[in-house]
């Protein structure tokens, strides 16, 4: 709901712009409260398998089997690069695991530090 609220609040990229080029402006209901409903319904995306083994790897095999939502990120290879120091600061779930995913063009690949 926090992902989605976020979302709504950006009227004119969620509803219009993107939309627009993307060629679904005519599927975006004009009543606000049905505009809500079709955007968290058309943000879901399947979890692809990268994504669904990475979430295994921190979660176990049954547990990450239960996720239904989840969000991958990309350190882009032009920026600058995180140290392991500030992927943990926005990752903190990772303290918890021995183990820590690194993200290279959009592939997770175990690197136990």
């Amino acid at each position: 709901d926090k992902k989605i609220d976020g979302l709504d609040a950006h009227q004119s990229q969620v509803y219009e712009w993107l939309p627009w080029i993307g060629g679904y402006i005519e599927n975006v209901p004009a009543d606000k409260l049905e505009r809500r409903k079709w955007l968290a319904k058309n943000r879901a995306v399947t979890i692809t398998p990268e994504v669904r083994k990475t979430l295994e790897m921190f979660y176990g095999k049954d547990q990450a089997a239960t996720v239904q939502h989840a969000e991958a990120f990309e350190v882009c290879e032009y920026g600058t690069q995180p140290t392991k120091e500030q992927l943990m600061a926005m990752f903190p779930m990772a303290r918890k695991k021995q183990a820590f995913c690194k993200i290279v063009k959009g592939l997770f690949y175990h690197n136990p530090f």
